[in-house]
């Protein structure tokens, strides 16, 4: 067969694939979020101060960035296993998520200065922060993974990354709930990194995972 005819076959085939992978991934996702939730719950639970005045700004800014890159990653992740599907919309959609993010951070300027700016960044949970998000962020990931393979992915690291992103947000909307590091100087520099190692593992896992 040629290369041509194989990709127009590939294209014409790739809807009903693409429905069967976003059917799984609404299938496996919610299900891997309820037992990451279980574990939040069990291991790390909401911070006792979620309400108060004084931090519920800063947490909802890091929850709502955190769901923005879920829903746009996911929105991209399943269009890459569509070929022959524009995904240029989506994908400078992502740049929302660090918008919103710098909008916080200007506000924090505003309001609170430079003063301090050093300890705001390194903060208290640095490191836990980055092993904490990818361990929340596994079973999604995993879990979209496997949804995808139910796709025609042409570009499998890719749609790893991108699958890693997903799960990003969603570890990092729940870590939010229970980190007290509310400065957007610590949220963009160590949610960012570990959104970074997530979308790394994806990536090689999407490479075995979604190849031909």
């Amino acid at each position: 067969m040629r290369t041509d005819h194989l990709i127009a076959a590939l294209v014409a085939d790739a809807p009903v694939k693409s429905r069967s992978a976003a059917s799984r991934a609404l299938i496996l996702l919610p299900l891997t979020l309820a037992l990451v939730c279980v574990g939040f719950l069990t291991y790390l639970r909401v911070r006792p101060d979620l309400m108060s005045h004084a931090v519920w700004p800063s947490v909802s800014a890091k929850v709502l960035a955190a769901c923005l890159l879920a829903v746009v990653a996911l929105r991209l992740a399943l269009l890459l296993g569509e070929p022959g599907r524009s995904r240029r919309r989506w994908s400078q959609a992502l740049v929302v998520v660090p918008a919103v993010l710098l909008l916080a951070l200007g506000v924090e300027l505003a309001t609170a200065g430079l003063d301090g700016w050093q300890d705001r960044l390194v903060g208290q949970n640095q490191l836990r922060c980055l092993v904490v998000i990818p361990i929340l962020s596994l079973l999604p990931m995993l879990g979209l993974l496997v949804a995808l393979r139910s796709g025609a992915v042409t570009r499998p690291a890719l749609a790893g990354a991108v699958s890693g992103l997903t799960a990003t947000g969603a570890g990092a909307a729940f870590y939010s709930l229970n980190c007290t590091d509310d400065s957007m100087f610590f949220v963009v520099t160590w949610y960012s990194l570990a959104a970074l190692i997530v979308a790394m593992v994806g990536a090689v896992a999407g490479r075995i995972l979604l190849r031909w």
